[in-house]
């Protein structure tokens, strides 16, 4: 992209000449939405010229280069603080002679430019007050497919990294930020927020200036992914690692156009957003904003909001509102927001809302003329919603808190008619990008596509004040969410792969019949490591064995049973087969009952039979660990000790690099020469 490009970018972007189409965005095929807020943004800001230099009130000096990354300044806290790289090291460095500047925001605008398939742009804002810089990398994919790549962005420090300390979200356990000390002074580093879907990986280089924090983003075709991320400079390390401890993920994000905010992934739902809309909050006093635009500020009256809702009736105290948002022209309704970031549309029935002035004056404000209402923020309330709970949500944007099924969800797969209890359900997916089915999402990582087979479905309401159960047509819902959040099934989990894109995690069931070149032979399921397809037919396969031995042939019968980690047990066509991987499977039973019998004798107070056992044991690899593991809460103190000393021998023996032998010893047998 040529100098003369970017200005001409920026030229349009502030004629308004950029044009949009069904599914396009600028520089060819981006989210139409977020492309037009940054038009909308670029045109009511003002071009300015790079390096720009920003000053908070911590006396720091932020220069922003024409790649984005932070420049000397006159303090040296950076040597090049904030270079950007996309996928495979490409490096994010537009050379703009101009930035736009949004001074609402106190933000500069960089444009964007095509890295590893995707439209890269940047963000850099300095909240003066508080001290800190905000980093927003805009990510926007104009392809029709998705694209995974890494996001690294490297800080090169004025001075060598003494010390540093990582900070971890309490909850999830990973690693969000890094405070650093350079010799002078201590830097905040924040990746992302507590209860963000992405978080990053640093990497800081003791005894060197530099400092590599990398993210793995995939961005959905014609989609858009932000990473935002905050530095702050801070006289000590304890005072860098004060500000992430207290560092509230919400203000951060302020000053985002609501569709580019919708598209952060290191960041939890922002609370001052329903979707597009957002949320109006008073800071003193409640407030209610008139179509016209204008602000009364007061103490609501209301007690309580009877909502007339196409799913029943719902009525809310007034103490678990935050706010409502009138939506809609020609019929509108309002939606209701709960302090649990639920969000209820349909009709109030009160035809006004009371508010007492700061005179003493009691107004009723016709609904009609509100456009937005909202209450100041309550003692004790949440700064950004948590949704950990179960939650409907609705195609038109409403958000229903409910109780988990009493009974099982009934669901037809191609895999026959299945009844999940609701603990193993993740989530429910009614709709979705090239999704014709629903999709059944289960809590150890399984996924597959099938039909949920009650319509309407019912559920009861956890907060709304008369607790009926509620009736939801399913063309309503979008999205039925049981648990927390959706897991990926870990390194170590049995997963099926099909050739459907469906992914069952569990192990293969019964047993299954190889028909080879000379012969059928029978193979439990659980003493499979890998199973893949090969050859050209349709069932050929090729079977890896718990001691790696391997057979091709083709599988007889049309089905294979899988157990899921979750209970249920799922008949797969083999035609749809694709690839099984378990890291951990079961020896056949000759060689678990030669495994108890050494465990037994470890217990021996022959101390050189037991040494035998323990060496036999050790011997076996790494391929009988966890069978020997699953033996060991049933032992005493001492043979658990042996125990885990014997597994943690053979796992170490696995992880070692092979060694080439003396060409006298090619022919050992294979195990020795491991």
């Amino acid at each position: 992209m040529t100098p003369n490009f970017r200005i001409a970018w920026f030229r349009r972007a502030l004629l308004g000449g950029l044009s949009f189409g069904a599914g396009v965005g600028f520089l060819g095929g981006t989210s139409p939405a977020i492309a037009r807020e940054v038009i909308m943004q670029a045109a009511a800001g003002q071009p300015v010229q790079l390096p720009y230099t920003f000053r908070d009130n911590f006396g720091t000096q932020w220069d922003v280069q024409a790649d984005g990354c932070i420049g000397p300044g006159d303090a040296d806290v950076y040597d090049a603080g904030g270079r950007l790289f996309v996928g495979p090291n490409q490096q994010y460095s537009p050379n703009a002679q101009q930035a736009q500047l949004n001074p609402n925001a106190n933000e500069v605008v960089l444009p964007p430019m095509p890295l590893a398939g995707l439209n890269v742009s940047r963000r850099v804002s300095v909240n003066s007050k508080e001290g800190w810089c905000r980093w927003v990398e805009v990510l926007e994919n104009p392809t029709g497919a998705a694209i995974r790549a890494a996001v690294h962005v490297n800080f090169d420090l004025g001075g060598n990294v003494q010390s540093s300390q990582g900070f971890s979200d309490e909850k999830s356990k990973q690693q969000i930020g890094l405070a650093v000390f350079d010799g002078n002074r201590g830097i905040a580093m924040l990746g992302a927020g507590r209860g963000g879907k992405t978080t990053p990986t640093f990497a800081p280089q003791q005894g060197n200036d530099q400092v590599d924090v990398t993210w793995d983003v995939e961005v959905p075709a014609h989609k858009t992914a932000a990473i935002v991320h905050i530095q702050a400079v801070r006289p000590t390390v304890d005072d860098a690692t004060g500000f992430l401890q207290r560092s509230a993920s919400q203000k951060f994000l302020e000053n985002l156009p609501p569709d580019l905010l919708k598209a952060v992934v290191n960041f939890p739902p922002h609370a001052g957003s329903i979707g597009d809309l957002e949320i109006l909050r008073g800071k003193l006093l409640d407030v209610v904003e008139l179509r016209g635009g204008d602000q009364y500020k007061g103490t609501i009256q209301e007690t309580k909001y009877v909502l007339r809702t196409p799913y029943g009736p719902v009525e809310l105290p007034a103490e678990k509102v935050v706010a409502f948002i009138t939506v809609g022209e020609f019929r509108p309704t309002q939606l209701l927001v709960t302090t649990d970031g639920e969000a209820f549309g349909g009709m109030l029935q009160s035809p006004a809302i009371h508010l007492q002035l700061s005179s003493g004056q009691v107004t009723p404000i016709p609904l009609a003329s509100i456009s937005r209402m909202g209450y100041r923020k309550r003692l004790g309330e949440p700064s950004e919603f948590k949704y950990d709970q179960p939650m409907v949500l609705l195609r038109n944007g409403d958000r229903i808190g409910v109780e988990k099924p009493a009974g099982p969800v009934s669901v037809t797969t191609r895999y026959g008619s299945l009844a999940i209890k609701p603990e193993a359900i993740a989530a429910l997916v009614f709709t979705g990008e090239d999704q014709p089915v629903h999709q059944i999402l289960l809590t150890d990582g399984s996924r597959f596509a099938g039909l949920v087979q009650q319509d309407p479905l019912e559920f009861k309401p956890r907060t709304v004040a008369a607790g009926k159960p509620l009736s939801f047509p399913a063309a309503a819902v979008s999205r039925v969410q049981l648990a927390a959040k959706v897991e990926e099934p870990a390194e170590d989990a049995p997963t099926l792969s099909l050739s459907t894109s469906d992914r069952l995690v569990g192990t293969l069931a019964g047993k299954l019949f190889l028909e080879t070149a000379f012969d059928t032979i029978e193979i439990n399921g659980a003493e499979i490591r890998a199973l893949a397809r090969a050859g050209s037919a349709l069932g050929e396969v090729q079977v890896t064995l718990w001691d790696e031995a391997t057979l091709s042939g083709r599988l007889k019968g049309d089905v294979i049973d899988v157990a899921l980690k979750s209970g249920p047990t799922m008949r797969v066509p083999a035609s749809l087969v694709d690839e099984y991987k378990q890291p951990q499977p079961q020896p056949p039973a000759s060689i678990l009952e030669k495994i108890r019998g050494l465990v037994a004798d470890l217990a021996s107070t022959d101390v050189q039979h037991a040494d035998r056992a323990a060496a036999d044991l050790t011997a076996m690899g790494p391929r009988a660990s966890a069978a020997i593991r699953s033996l060991r809460n049933a032992q005493e103190k001492p043979v658990q000790d042996r125990i885990d000393k014997i597994v943690a021998a053979s796992e170490s023996k696995a992880e070692k690099p092979s060694v080439p032998k003396p060409e006298t010893e090619v022919n050992a047998p294979v195990e020795e020469r491991r």
